[in-house]
Formats: C-alpha cells, structure tokens, sequence
C-alpha cells in the first residue's frame, strides 16, 4: 500500500515545525501483514525529524498490551536506541510503567508496544501510564533520506493466537501518523551507534586476557593500564537514613560520606586490601591483581547485633571520553542501560582493539544485580539494591574484571566459559513428540526419522494436555499425577518404549515443572511454597483462557510442594518409565527481572526503599531459595539412572557443576540467547522448519534444540556430541569438529589431524563439497560458504606430520565411508601418517602401494610417507584398495 503525502502545515525552517500528515484517515494492518507509506523528503542536517504515531491492536476489550509494530524506515529497522547516549522514544521513558506498578520497555523483539484496545479512548483513564499510552513519537532523523522519497513499513506481528485473544481478528488500527520536523540538530545525527555487529572470528585462535598493569588507590578503588588506556573503578554502599559511602579511584583519602566512616588501604605488589568501618557495618576488600583478571571480594559485616541491614552496592568502570560499546548480560541493544541477566551477569565493553568484562561471581550478586550502563556519569557496572545481612551476620560479594587482548565478546566469555568450568559435551541431537502421534506411526518410519537427524534425544513438551480429552486443562507439578492423567501416563510409557524399539539408545525425556502446580487440593496442601505477592495473595494464571488455572510455586528442598516434587521423579521413572526429565522453568527465572516471593526470605535479599535505603521488607530470590532443590532432584533422576535437560540458563556455581544440559528460548527475540553463553549453548527452535534458523542460531554462537523429526534439512545429525573449546558468532570451535557459518581458515590450534567436511547448502542439504587442506605446524581448512550456508569439519583420528622443515603437506578431496578415509595428498617432503587406536586390520596405502604401520603400545600407529609425492592417492582402512 502506497499513500502521498497531504501537505506540508509550514514550509520553511523559519518557521518552529513542519508536519506531514502521512495517513489520510484510519489504517488497518491485518495480522500478519506489512504496509508502506511515502512520505516524500525532509530535510536533515540541522532538524530533528520524529515520527507521531498512534496506534492500537484491535481488541474486544482492554487486554494489557505487546510488541506488535514493527517499524522500518528506508529499509532500516528503527529501534529503541541510536546508542547508549541517544535514545529515540521523546513522549515518555523507554522503561516506564505498562501495567500498576509494572514498568517495562516499549520495545523488544524488534517491535513497538501496542495496547490492546477497542478504541483510542478507554485506556487513558488507566492513570499508570506515562501520557497516551497509544502514542508513540520517535526521532527518526539518522534514518531518513533527504534526497528522495521516505518509505516506511509497518508491520503488524501479531499472530493467530494474538488474534483468538483479541476476539476482533487483531488489526493494527493506526489512527495519525505525522512527520514533525524541528529547526534544531538531532543527536542522532551526531551519535556514534553501538550496534555495529559481533565480531566475525574467521578461524583466528581467541585472543585471550590482554596485559595489564593494576594499582589499588588511596581512595580504595583502584585502577589498571591496558595498552596505553586507564581505567578507574569505583564502588558506593549505601547506608542508612540515608546516603553512601565511597571507594574511589583517586590518588587521596576521601572525606565524604556517612559520619564515622573510615577506610584503611594497604596496597601490596599484587594488589591489597581495604578496611572500611561505619556506624553499621565493617567491609572488608581484598584485590587481587592475576595474569588473568582482576579478582575483587567484599565482605560485609552487619555491625547491629539487633537489626538487620539493608545495603545498595555498586561498582562501577568509568568510560568517560572513550568511545565505548557496552553489552549488558551480552546483549548489545543501546536502549536497555538496565538489565538483568543472572544467567549471564556481565558487563562488556569495547574500547578500540581492546575489551573489558566485568561479572558477578558469588550467587547471590548474581541473582540480584542490576547490569548498568549510565550515561550522564559515562560509567557502567555491576549494582545490586537487595543485599540484605542478618543481625551480626555478613556477606562476600565477589566479582572479577577480564581485561581482554581483543573487540570480540566471544573473546571474553570464553574466557569465563574456562574459568568456569562450562566446557562440558553438549549432547544431541533432539526432538520433542506428542505420544499420541508417536503410537500412530510405524517404528520403521520412526527409525528412518530418528536416523536421518541422527535423533539421540526425545523429549514430551509442555505442560501436560490430554488432547483426546479435554484441550483447555492443563497439567503441571505434581497435579501430573493425578487420576486425570492416568491413561495419558500410560501412553507417554507406551510411547517411550516404542522410541527406544525404533531407536535403541534413544533418551525419552518428559516434561517436569516446579514453577507451577494444578494439582487437585494443591492450593491448600501447599500453602508454604505459595509464590507471593506483597500482600500474600497466590500467583495464579489461566493462559488468557487458552488453559486452565495453574498455581504459581516456589519448590525448596525443606517445603511441602519440594518435597512432593521429589516423589514425582521417582514416579516418572517407576511408572511411566522414562531415561529423564525435560525440566521447563528449571530455574523458575522471569527473564529481564528476578522472580521474588514475599511471603518466604532466602535470608539475603530485601526490598530497599530508594529514599532512605532501609528495608521494607524481606523477600525470597527463587533461585536462591530453589537451589538446594535442584540439587536433589538432579541427585535423584541421576540415581535413578535418569539425566535431565532443563530450559532456562544456571545461576548458581554448584548447579553449573552439576554439569546439566541447558538451553535458552531464542525464539522470541535476539538477546536471550546470550545468557545462555555460560553454559551448553544450546537453544530452542521452536516451530520455524526452515534451515534459516539454524544459520540465525550460529550466529548467535548457538546450537538449535529441534523440536521436530520431519525437518527437510538435516545439520543436526553431524552437530552433536560437541565439547565446546572457544565460542565465537557464527564459529563454534569444539573438541569434535568446528561447525561455521561464514568462510574462514579453520582447524585446531597446534594440533594436525585430518577433516572431514560436511557442506549444507541453503536448504540445510548436505552437499559433496570438499575443501583443500594445509598442513604445517597445525592442519588448517580453507572454507568457503555463500551466506545462508554452512559447514562442519569433524576431526578424524588421522594426523599427517610434515617433514621438519619441509614445505606443508597439501590434502584435497577428503571423503570417509565408516572407518575408510581416502584423499589425494601433494607431499614433496615425505610425512608421517599417525592414526589413533588404529585396530589390528587397519592398513594404508599409498596409490597401489601397501607402508608398513608401526602401532605403540597404546593402540595408536604410524606409517611414513616417503617423500616426492604429488597428486597421491591415499586409502586408510581395513580393505585394500
């Protein structure tokens, strides 16, 4: 759809604005669907241009509201942010209320929040709401083209599910959009943008942690040198009634603060310590400067034998006058300068050639800090406002600075990712089925599906429905176990037997959720692990009538509902038999915001009030009370015989070392999958069939959890096992093979083992392909992929080691039948063939010509290659040529 421009309201830049009226009355945008609309040329250089629009979802009645409008101007998306200094949204606060007391961003996903409405009237009397909730006025002005004619799409994302929600078939109804140009420079003009992509890793190994040189401050801060840039790092607590108190990083004591407080630093040659006493508590810092990073612990003493206190801790990297790029929790979005990310609790920034990671390393800072970015100081850092000590009780927050020798944040989480300890296999590949689907189709067509993916795992979905009987109950907790579901307990047995009959081996998993329960009498028998509200009241949903009611829990190790849960692991095993638990919500985590409960403390955490930082009340992180259950049903199902994959990142240090298989929903946006970074990078594929996703998930150093066996491409059978040794977008790089996105010059670093290629065209169908191998001091494979292709080398048991000193060993046409590995080899010099736990019949020939293999007493071999070979054909294996 194409519509004019009306008119221009004032013509000149003398006069104080200029408006189009860029829509001649209503327009309708059915779901689903895309409109454009003309709006001529503007002028750019020293104005402002804002789009006015006004707009809703049409609905039956006031249902809340979504991100429903995308926009595109030029073909350029406009989101929130030019960068972290510049945002576009000029009627009210990016992050301002949307429901009582709920403020939350007006954009994500890539769209703009839209209220559901059946008119442009009824929700102004909602008082919640920072002006006309259904108006949007956005600075455009980096994005037009003052040269020729504007375009901008708007696309209504509302969906099928959207539209049975809305009762009204859910058109985006845009009532006015209005270009307004102002006489005054736009900062987006001047800006410089903070989304210039992730770093694209063609093979380099990763650069590692950059040198450093570290000096703890009189002030109590301190300071490190990289590469010719300072950079100062500050911390303020609060105290109460009402104040804070500093550790700078300045060369003299500080005076300010609380009356009372005094600090004592003593520096050494790797770092030191701070004494800092007050009134109401004693911190006790000791800094340590390592090749690595910079390892920081501060320990809080409550100095009241009768009170509890409630702190504010902050600590802060300035970057003031550096033109720095900040990810929080790894998402690089300018607009969000708040985030919370426990599964991912970092802050990371850029500064030319050069990074610096900050992160939370105990699991209560973790769990509570607010990731910041704050512009009008030019500083960012790791906050939290819960800390809550015990009468005499204390604390230790811990949290490390990485500077990096290099721009890419790959860099920087594999640096974690080692010191953490997240380099576990991640297993695959897998699929999720319906049981009543898989006992209606034959086992061999379950073999051939299974096989051609190469389907390891399956797992039973959502929350339980019983589609034969009645689709809108739903199941959840331990309300699974009910009567009701009987027979549909008998058909995930039957199916689970029939999987493992077509697919010996196969895992079937089934879904298991501790967040919710629907059990029949749960709401009074587990009134003790009730999720909260500040005035008591239970959570409660009933998935927009879609579903029936379901309770919201909390499962701890020592309450009712915990403790139910655990029987029903052994009831999963005993009666419907399974090899695990898909366990959705395994961390009952709400993403962007800690999921509290008010009527149970975890004995760290509080809400402070803002004014006086003192406590209002008490409450309970969900993740810090539901640890210690975790735990044991992990301990449980492991007993059993049983594993577990849980949907949701790990937020705790005891739980990643548990080492579960994990996976993050990236589905719904293009920064979640960050905080999946510290643990197996997996990520779930939700409905999209197509071999897009896959290259989307790559390029988020992510690898897709299927949730189908009818795919058309067929990546996923040569992904898994895969045991992760660096991470980079668009280029995992693992203990088995290296699976890539982009054109590079691949392999692993020192080490000179044979590949064998695996080229997927843009449908995801394996190719014949075959790329040129060079091998000096370590083998390296030069790929070539078009966009929306890929590739996989997976490492043989076959090293080729060139003379010492002689020219590289060249191997072309690589292909490998079972155990059979044939290529064509250019070796002037002479090399040697090594190959691992070769077995008593393996043999090597060289053309028509049959070496001699030396085997060692470890069951590896060797045969040498005599040199003058060119164009030589090579057969390893247990037949003759």
């Amino acid at each position: 759809m194409r519509m004019l421009l009306v008119g221009w309201v004032c013509l000149t830049l003398a006069c104080k604005a200029a408006e189009i009226q860029a829509v001649n009355g209503e327009l309708r945008i059915p779901q689903g669907k895309t409109r454009t609309v003309e709006f001529g040329t503007v002028p750019q250089n020293n104005t402002t241009v804002l789009l006015d629009i006004t707009s809703r979802l049409d609905s039956e009645g006031l249902g809340g509201s979504m991100y429903f409008m995308k926009l595109e101007l030029n073909g350029r998306l406009i989101i929130a942010a030019r960068s972290r200094k510049v945002g576009r949204l000029r009627n009210r606060k990016l992050v301002s209320p949307v429901a009582p007391r709920q403020p939350y961003s007006w954009f994500g996903n890539n769209s703009w929040r839209v209220l559901y409405a059946p008119d442009f009237k009824s929700a102004l009397k909602q008082t919640y709401y920072e002006g006309n909730p259904h108006r949007l006025l956005l600075d455009v002005t980096d994005l037009t083209n003052p040269a020729a004619e504007n375009r901008l799409k708007i696309t209504n994302m509302a969906t099928t599910r959207t539209a049975k929600y809305s009762k009204r078939g859910a058109d985006l109804v845009i009532k006015t959009l209005t270009v307004r140009t102002l006489p005054e420079p736009s900062a987006t003009m001047t800006a410089a943008g903070d989304v210039d992509g992730d770093v694209i890793n063609r093979g380099t190994p990763g650069a590692g942690p950059a040198a450093y040189r570290g000096k703890l401050l009189a002030g109590g801060g301190f300071t490190i040198d990289v590469r010719g840039r300072r950079f100062g790092f500050a911390s303020a607590m609060s105290y109460p009634n009402a104040g804070l108190n500093h550790l700078a990083a300045a060369t003299r004591t500080l005076t300010e603060g609380q009356p009372g407080w005094q600090r004592t630093v003593t520096p050494t040659a790797d770092g030191g310590t701070v004494v800092g006493v007050g009134p109401d508590y004693r911190l006790e810092r000791t800094v340590r400067f390592t090749d690595r990073k910079v390892e920081v612990t501060d320990r809080f003493v409550n100095r009241h034998l009768d009170a509890k206190l409630g702190l504010l801790v902050e600590n802060t990297v300035s970057l003031r006058g550096m033109d720095a790029r900040v990810r929080l929790g790894g998402n690089p979005d300018p607009a969000m300068n708040s985030y919370y990310a426990n599964g991912n609790p970092s802050v990371y920034a850029t500064i030319g050639e050069i990074g610096l990671g900050l992160i939370c390393e105990d699991d209560v800072f973790r769990n509570q800090a607010r990731l910041f970015y704050d512009a009008d100081r030019e500083c960012a850092g790791l906050r939290t406002e819960m800390l809550c000590l015990q009468p005499g009780g204390s604390y230790t927050l811990r949290w490390s600075v990485y500077p990096v020798a290099s721009n890419d944040y790959f860099d920087f989480v594999n640096l974690v990712r080692v010191d953490w300890g997240s380099n576990y296999t991640v297993q695959g590949a897998w699929c999720f089925f319906n049981p009543d689907t898989i006992l209606a189709t034959p086992v061999e067509e379950i073999r051939r599906a299974f096989g051609r993916l190469g389907i390891r795992y399956a797992c039973y979905c959502g929350g339980w429905v019983d589609r034969k009987h009645d689709r809108k109950k739903i199941g959840f907790g331990t309300g699974v176990m009910d009567s009701y579901w009987a027979d549909f307990r008998r058909r995930l047995r039957e199916a689970a037997t029939r999987i493992r009959e077509a697919v010996p081996g196969c895992k079937v998993l089934v879904y298991y959720d501790t967040q919710r329960d629907t059990s029949d009498g749960g709401h009074g028998r587990f009134r003790d692990s009730w999720l909260t509200s500040v005035n008591g009241d239970q959570f409660s949903t009933e998935w927009s009538g879609v579903y029936s009611l379901t309770w919201s829990m909390v499962a701890t190790r020592d309450n009712t509902f915990g403790k139910a849960m655990l029987d029903v692991v052994d009831r999963y095993v005993d009666e419907i038999g399974v090899d695990g638990l898909y366990w959705d919500e395994m961390e009952a985590v709400g993403y962007g915001t800690p999921l509290i409960t008010h009527n149970t403390a975890d004995g760290y955490s509080c809400i402070l009030n803002k004014k006086t930082y003192t406590i209002e009340r008490e409450i309970g992180i969900t993740t810090l009370l539901g640890e210690g259950h975790r735990m044991a049903v992990i301990d449980r199902i492991r007993a059993r015989g049983g594993m577990v994959m849980g949907n949701g990142p790990t937020t705790t240090k005891d739980l990643l070392a548990k080492r579960v298989q994990r996976m993050v929903e990236v589905q719904h946006n293009d920064y979640w999958c960050y905080q999946g970074n510290l643990d197996t990078p997996l990520g779930y594929a939700s409905s999209r069939m197509d071999f897009g996703n896959w290259i989307r998930a790559l390029q988020k150093a992510t690898l897709l959890v299927g949730t189908r066996y009818t795919y058309e491409h067929e990546i996923s059978r040569y992904v898994f096992p895969f045991t992760p040794i660096e991470l980079h977008a668009g280029y995992l790089l693992g203990e088995e093979r290296i699976i890539a996105g982009h054109s590079g010059n691949f392999g692993w670093p020192g080490q000179q083992c044979l590949v064998q290629a695996h080229h997927f065209d843009r449908d995801g169908k394996r190719t014949n392909q075959t790329f040129r191998m060079r091998i000096g001091a370590e083998a390296r494979t030069t790929v070539t992929v078009k966009p929306g292709e890929a590739v996989i080398l997976e490492r043989l048991p076959v090293s080729i080691v060139p003379v010492a000193g002689g020219e590289p060993t060249e191997i072309r046409d690589l292909t490998r039948v079972g155990a059979d590995i044939r290529f064509v080899l250019d070796c002037p010099p002479g090399c040697t063939i090594r190959i691992t736990n070769a077995g008593a019949a393996y043999r090597v020939f060289v053309n028509t010509h049959e070496l001699d293999l030396t085997r060692t007493d470890g069951g590896d071999a060797f045969a040498h290659v005599p040199p003058g070979l060119q164009h030589a054909k090579i057969h390893l294996g247990s037949a003759r040529k």
